[in-house]
């Protein structure tokens, strides 16, 4: 289990769903990891990596296949969770982001602590 933040740029939300999965596809990969589970919290993104779609932006297109082209090597599963669920993200999408509060929330993840999504 891990985690990390990149600097983006202007973009929608969804561009930094699509750049953290490829993000996560080569990290992955560059450790020689053979075996990934990602998680996201954008349907689309979760859809485009089931079907291995190639609708992307544009800008996006290149770094999405050589992903797609890492994934045939990796035994991979990928799943959508609820944004309840992904709070080390959220914290991550933050740019004032304190790494104590980071760490927290992942132990919290390791340990079970559930965050309920009320309406």
């Amino acid at each position: 289990m891990g985690c990390f933040s990149t600097q983006l740029g202007e973009g929608t939300a969804f561009e930094a769903e699509l750049a953290a999965c490829i993000n996560a596809v080569n990290i992955a990969s560059d450790k020689g990891w053979r075996k990934l589970w990602l998680e996201s919290d954008c349907t689309r993104v979760v859809e485009l990596l089931y079907s291995r779609s190639m609708d992307v932006p544009k800008k996006y297109e290149e770094a999405w296949m050589q992903a797609l082209n890492r994934l045939q090597h990796m035994e991979f599963r990928v799943t959508h969770i609820y944004r309840e669920g992904n709070r080390v993200a959220d914290a991550l999408a933050s740019p004032n982001v304190q790494s104590n509060l980071v760490s927290e929330l992942l132990y919290q993840d390791t340990i079970g602590v559930v965050n309920l999504r009320l309406h």
